[in-house]
């Protein structure tokens, strides 16, 4: 899985608590994520920030969308409250958007259900 975050502490957490059961990979902005994926490295699901310096995770999207929409469906969305631009992009897209703060449970019962999974934690 692909984390994509521009909070580098945000970064150091999401592996601690995912990787019991993921191999997690970090970019610390969409464009980095972009690169990583056209270079080949296999991810099966992507989970990003919203609000990020140049290029954000609505616009990672579209890329993905364009480029690899069968990850494009299998991408997740954070949110924090300072998100309330994208507000407009999340009612157009069928996506599970993940509300920050956000617990280890609630981003393992995302990734089952993008991948078609019965949830293990609830």
């Amino acid at each position: 899985m692909l984390v994509v975050d521009d909070d580098e502490r945000l970064l150091r957490v999401y592996p601690r608590v995912l990787r019991d059961r993921y191999d997690v990979l970090v970019a610390v902005e969409g464009q980095e994520a972009i690169e990583m994926i056209s270079s080949g490295v296999h991810v099966d699901v992507v989970m990003t920030d919203l609000s990020m310096p140049a290029v954000n995770g609505e616009q990672l999207f579209r890329w993905l969308q364009a480029a690899r929409p069968d990850l494009a469906r299998r991408t997740l969305f954070v949110s924090g409250v300072s998100d309330l631009a994208h507000h407009q992009f999340l009612q157009t897209v069928p996506n599970i958007v993940l509300e920050k703060p956000i617990s280890g449970a609630a981003i393992f019962a995302a990734i089952d259900r993008v991948m078609g999974a019965e949830p293990l934690y609830v």
